[in-house]
């Protein structure tokens, strides 16, 4: 076998995924596609640069895509850092939006949030996906959401 040698980026081109990164406009693996590295490493950059574990800075570039009315919300205390970290499951802001302002308030739990924004999907840990595999899965659907909160 021949040997596998890794690509050594500079210093400006870390630094400028990173802060594309921590702008939060793309998602990590969009900016790999984009840049042509793996969106762990990208991840671990940050986190490196700025002092934090990986997990963090996974959280919040995931924290940076809530729709703007609901981080309005808890700015007055209506909404909770448990509920946006649940909203976070998806990017979409008609969805953040629509779950979170249709649920009754009694009602807008983590939990339920969670639950409503991922109803038509599949948990990685299900018996079904552990069954087929998540590469296979992967491969049919295309992407794997991740909750950052409830990693494993």
């Amino acid at each position: 076998m021949g040997k596998i040698t890794r690509k050594r980026h500079t210093v400006e081109f870390k630094a400028k995924v990173v802060l594309e990164a921590m702008r939060g406009e793309q998602t990590l693996a969009g900016l790999g596609t984009k840049y042509g590295i793996h969106q762990a490493m990208i991840a671990e950059q940050a986190g490196d640069r700025f002092g934090n574990s990986h997990r963090t800075v996974r959280r919040r570039v995931k924290l940076a895509k809530i729709s703007p009315w609901i981080m309005d919300e808890s700015s007055t205390d209506k909404a909770t850092l448990q509920q946006i970290e649940a909203l976070a499951v998806v990017d979409d802001h008609g969805a953040q939006e629509d779950t979170f302002f249709n649920l009754p308030e009694w009602n807008r739990d983590e939990r339920n949030i969670r639950a409503r924004l991922t109803s038509e999907k599949i948990s990685a840990d299900s018996r079904l996906v552990q069954f087929v595999g998540l590469d296979a899965c992967r491969e049919a659907d295309g992407t794997i959401t991740q909750d950052p909160w409830h990693e494993t």
